[in-house]
């Protein structure tokens, strides 16, 4: 790879880490319950830290003094100059109490509140589907979707406010344990930030190489993935051909390369352990050599340099887990980018025009009138070539309209554009005069009921695919069915989109459904396409003569 490259690499990733750091911050204050408890939490965390070591100091003064007297009466204790306590057992019990309280403290006001309240994040998450166009599903596979709600939303929750609380106690247990080396001599201060910055530094960069590490190998496994595919898939066609052994050295390829980057990455976290393990154990013997000498000329006592050692002993796994957890952090950051790119999806209002911002304050006529296309020119896509141009068509009020055509005519465009889907290249759609792209949007597309050629039914029963909330009688539900044809009770089961009816059942239930609501227009695409004659000839008259 080229310096330029790699350069260019480095840039991207550097970016895509800042970027992370933002995610991640904005996920953790966009919980209520931790933006709340963030601060009572660091204190636990603090005392959690602190107090062990104190602990132990106040049970070697303890012993320090006579040890019948402070069996009896206590040990006075003087505190920094500043005050003096008197430790007695039930005191140091009381202490060792504390300390344990507040480490679960930590976990019950952080994590516990913080897994519940990433529900809201789910809500957000189905509302950033919900509000986007239909259009975004025709370029995101279904599969991509789903594993955005479920797999990198619960490793959001579960894993990410852990990886979060872990970081911050590893970080205050170092922090405590610099401070008391600090106490054994000055010096001690000095090299405590410059050890931090270098750990810190070599982190940084190892999460950069990590996280293009990952990237990588997911990049191998999709071509792996893909080769096996086509061997599945394809292996008779590439036989017939005699291409099957090309394609299998080809797989043989994929699945090297993949390998090799599974291999250097392990490489790479090994590197990582190496020189975390060398910062850690180079401070480590300075703070041992400072705590002996400070002994050695008693400016401390024995029972502090007691304390510090057994704090110092502490530092090595302390580093290490400061290391994992932020590398676990690292992970949950990936997760929670591709969970807020679903919750910032642009709403389907505001990415309808593109010469105009969208009013939705007008009110549509909810009695049946003219619909008119003014001018009106539209596309799939922001950017692609335009499917209407300079439509101009009026359908009168009251009217049944035949429009027919070959396939990719636009007859489901023109029903598309009634309903909003489309991106709105110019001029307008006007019902009685008012521009439907004026209205509420779900106001508008409350005014028409739809029979499409392949409908799609909801898992349940018949009686919620026709009347979602159970207001209407039974007896009125079972009629409509009777009078449309459709010959099963209200009670029976529908499975996910329908698949126990057939096409025919299916456009039958839709055609109930419409006559339940009163809609003031009905759009039907092919409506008896799937349906036997004599049903089809009681459609048509239902159809030209009762219209509902």
């Amino acid at each position: 790879m080229s310096d330029q490259n790699f350069t260019a690499i480095e840039a991207v990733t550097r970016r895509s880490l800042r970027q992370g750091v933002a995610v991640m911050w904005r996920f953790i204050t966009g919980l209520p319950s931790v933006r709340y408890t963030v601060l009572p939490v660091l204190c636990f965390m603090l005392l959690a830290s602190a107090i062990p070591p104190f602990f132990l100091w106040l049970i070697g003064q303890f012993y320090s003094c006579d040890l019948q007297t402070s069996r009896t009466h206590g040990c006075s204790v003087q505190i920094l100059d500043l005050f003096s306590i008197n430790v007695t057992f039930q005191f140091l019990g009381i202490i060792a109490l504390c300390a344990a309280l507040a480490r679960f403290s930590c976990w019950v006001f952080f994590e516990i509140p913080g897994q519940w309240s990433a529900q809201a994040l789910h809500t957000r998450l189905i509302a950033g589907l919900a509000r986007t166009r239909t259009t975004y599903f025709d370029q995101h596979p279904s599969g991509r979707i789903i594993n955005r709600i479920t797999s990198d939303f619960g490793s959001l929750r579960d894993s990410g406010l852990i990886a979060v609380g872990d970081s911050m106690n590893a970080m205050i247990d170092v922090a405590c344990i610099m401070v008391l080396v600090t106490l054994a001599h000055p010096v001690g201060t000095i090299l405590a930030l410059p050890t931090l910055c270098l750990f810190f530094y070599t982190q940084y960069y190892l999460s950069l190489m990590a996280q293009h590490a990952r990237a990588m190998k997911g990049a191998r496994m999709g071509e792996v993935i893909h080769r096996l595919t086509d061997l599945i898939d394809g292996g008779a066609i590439f036989e017939r051909y005699g291409q099957l052994e090309k394609l299998q050295q080809r797989l043989g390829r994929a699945v090297r390369r993949m390998l090799e980057m599974s291999v250097f990455k392990e490489n790479l976290d090994a590197w990582g352990r190496f020189w975390m393990t060398a910062i850690t154990t180079s401070y480590l013997f300075t703070g041992f050599v400072f705590v002996t000498v400070a002994m050695h000329q008693e400016s401390i006592s024995i029972a502090l340099g007691a304390v510090i050692m057994t704090a110092l002993m502490q530092l090595a796994p302390s580093f290490g887990w400061l290391a994992y957890s932020t590398g676990e952090l690292n992970e949950s950051v990936a997760h929670a980018q591709r969970v807020f790119e679903i919750v910032d999806l642009p709403d389907e209002v505001s990415q309808e025009r593109r010469d105009a911002r969208v009013v939705d304050t007008a009110r549509l006529p909810t009695e049946p009138l003219a619909i008119e296309f003014r001018n009106f020119a539209m596309s799939y896509r922001q950017d692609t070539t335009p499917i209407f141009t300079d439509l101009s068509l009026t359908i009168p009020a009251g009217k049944s309209v035949g429009i027919v055509g070959r396939t990719g005519s636009g007859k489901t465009s023109l029903m598309q554009s009634l309903f909003r889907m489309v991106y709105v290249r110019g001029g307008q759609i006007a019902i009685g005069g008012t521009s439907i792209h004026d209205a509420p949007i779900d106001s508008v597309r409350a005014l028409f009921g739809v029979v499409p050629q392949d409908p799609y039914l909801f898992e349940g029963t018949v009686r919620t695919n026709l009347d979602r909330d159970c207001t209407i009688a039974p007896e009125r539900l079972q009629a409509v069915c009777a009078r449309v044809g459709f010959p099963y009770p209200i009670d029976n089961e529908v499975h996910e989109g329908g698949k126990n009816f057939s096409v025919g059942e299916r456009q039958l239930l839709c055609l109930a459904r419409i006559m339940l609501h009163n809609h003031p227009y009905l759009i039907m695409d092919e409506p008896t396409s799937s349906v036997d004659t004599i049903t089809d000839t009681k459609i048509q008259r239902w159809i030209m003569m009762d219209n509902g």
